[in-house]
Formats: C-alpha cells, sequence, structure tokens
C-alpha cells in the first residue's frame, strides 16, 4: 500500500506554515545539525556541510549505506 514518504511546500512564512503543520500533529524535528552530527558519529559521510538556505532553512546532505544522498533540513 502507498504511502506518504515526504511532503514539500512552498512557503512565504516558514515558521507560521511549520507551527500550522506541526499543529495539526506532524512530527517535523526542529534542528539538523544535531542529526548531522549524529550520523557522522556513526561513521555516515556527510556530502554537504549544513548550511543556511536562501529559502529559509537550515540544509545539509547524508549519505546512506549504499551512496544515495539523504537530504536533511529545519527552519531556520
Amino acid at each position: 500500500m502507498p504511502s506518504i514518504d515526504a511532503i514539500g511546500m512552498v512557503a512565504r512564512d516558514l515558521p507560521a506554515t511549520l507551527a500550522f503543520y506541526r499543529a495539526l500533529g506532524l512530527a517535523i524535528p526542529a534542528e539538523s545539525d544535531a542529526l548531522v552530527e549524529r550520523l557522522r558519529g556513526l561513521g555516515h559521510a556527510v556530502q554537504r556541510e549544513p548550511w543556511d538556505a536562501a529559502w529559509g532553512q537550515r540544509y545539509a546532505t547524508v549519505v546512506d549505506p549504499v551512496g544515495s544522498g539523504v537530504d536533511l533540513y529545519a527552519a531556520l
């Protein structure tokens, strides 16, 4: 059975949008840097170090065990 794996959206007010969806019960984590460091500590490669994206997110890319890039992001 198909399931939703990710939701992408464009928002003019990202903090308000995140607050709305968190109020609906979606578990959206607040910090990407700590997760990147946790994965690095477990031996996973970091493809792109955390950076502040122009669209209002802290963004990073780590590499999964088969070499695929996985994007991690959180509101600034």
